[in-house]
């Protein structure tokens, strides 16, 4: 997987064999292509006893994961109809998406489908307070407050904590929660 701070990039290679006599032409198409894409995006042909492989790449983002956010969900029908969504204290939300790769022969027109699965889990985190107070504090005098978030599922996570003014987006400290684990900010 491709990785950079505000998206991950899956891929999956899949291999198609002709084991006809004869060369065919195919083409292939996605049935969402705004998160899916797949290589070659262009008319192929096999030759006989041949074989290309296809590249199909799931680019998860900030914006994926938005279309599932439970107000967006109501509003589109569409998507509703191709997931499924479970709520555990194990997984915490998971949901499965499905979607599918088509691959069209041009010579006798048929169409083989390829089914695409994609599973999200969005972890529950908790924090051991609902607010951090310094109390009064006077000028040149520091004060620290300890407070605990853990990760109560299996699925890794990752937050921004902003700190100062919230304008500056150099404040923001970037931590990684993996499942099981701890970690203390003060």
């Amino acid at each position: 997987s491709n990785r950079n701070r505000h998206e991950i990039t899956y891929t999956r290679t899949l291999n198609l064999l002709n084991t006809r006599q004869c060369t065919i032409p195919f083409e292939l198409a996605i049935s969402d292509s705004s998160f899916l894409s797949f290589e070659p995006s262009v008319t192929t042909s096999l030759t006989s006893q041949s074989k290309v492989n296809v590249e199909c790449h799931f680019r998860l983002s900030t914006e994926f994961i938005d279309r599932f956010r439970p107000a967006n969900l109501n509003r589109n029908e569409s998507l509703l109809s191709k997931i499924d969504e479970i709520i555990t204290a194990e997984h915490g939300r998971r949901i499965h998406w499905r979607e599918q790769l088509s691959v069209k022969f041009k010579q006798n027109e048929m169409e083989q489908i390829i089914p695409i699965d994609i599973k999200l889990y969005f972890p529950i985190l908790s924090v051991s307070c609902g607010r951090i107070d310094f109390g009064t504090c006077f000028l040149e005098q520091a004060r620290q407050k300890e407070f605990i978030l853990k990760n109560l599922t299996c699925s890794s996570s990752a937050w921004s904590i902003r700190k100062g003014n919230l304008v500056d987006n150099s404040s923001i400290i970037d931590f990684n929660l993996l499942f099981s684990k701890y970690i203390r900010y003060s």
